[in-house]
């Protein structure tokens, strides 16, 4: 049996998975949430400080558990760097609304977080444009305060470390929007398992218990036993 190790983007908080992982405890699979440090109380490069962090989840595992790493958005894209960073076993990895590792982030996105950029650093996101990915009032209140008021800059234009030999294990890729397209077909031309949550890039916290169950399909599409 391996554990679910759920990691946020190092834009967000680990609020964004704390629904689903309720819901996926009742469900039957062993979860962990991480908890990524603030990158405005770090120095580039961030990705180690990042890679560490997944890896001090879970340390308290047994040696010999292992686990499937599920990366949401700008995680997705280090889901290779956790993975070699990981001290046991990686069974299987999970890219949630994300880019593919080893490959260029979006130059379109970067270009928008230069021009929004002061002094370096790139403001968080307003209430306004949360409404569009979060719907209830009060979890989007909440899941704002977990934002910082703004971003370093160097987190956007940090290049993410390619990991030769990655994958090196299954994967799967959860669909939620149509933001990444090229993700999509990249993951259906190596025939990776697939599953659609559709929503906003947020779905796991409208829809919480929808994402859990889109997961358990990619683990059986994996054949990945996850039950205790």
């Amino acid at each position: 049996m391996s554990t679910l190790v759920l990691i946020h983007s190092p834009l967000v908080g680990p609020m964004t998975w704390e629904a689903v992982a309720s819901e996926l405890e009742i469900m039957g699979p062993k979860v962990i949430v991480v908890s990524l440090p603030d990158s405005r109380r770090l120095k580039p490069p961030y990705g180690p400080a990042f890679a560490t962090a997944v890896a001090d989840s879970m340390s308290h595992l047994p040696a010999s558990e292992s686990v499937i790493l599920v990366g949401h958005s700008n995680s997705g894209l280090r889901l290779a760097t956790y993975g070699q960073a990981a001290t046991r076993k990686v069974d299987g990895y999970i890219l949630v609304d994300s880019g593919i590792p080893g490959q260029s982030a979006d130059p379109e996105a970067l270009a928008i977080a230069r021009r929004q950029a002061t002094k370096g650093q790139v403001p968080s996101w307003s209430d306004e444009v949360l409404r569009f990915e979060i719907a209830s009032d009060l979890l989007r209140a909440t899941f704002g305060a977990q934002l910082p008021s703004a971003w370093p800059l160097a987190l956007f234009e940090e290049e993410i470390q390619k990991v030769k030999g990655w994958p090196d294990a299954p994967c799967g890729y959860l669909e939620l929007t149509d933001q990444y397209p090229d993700s999509v077909d990249y993951a259906y031309d190596q025939d990776w398992a697939l599953a659609e949550a559709p929503g906003t890039h947020f779905e796991m916290l409208n829809s919480p218990a929808t994402v859990a169950e889109a997961l358990l399909d990619l683990l059986d599409q994996m054949e990945i036993d996850w039950e205790q």
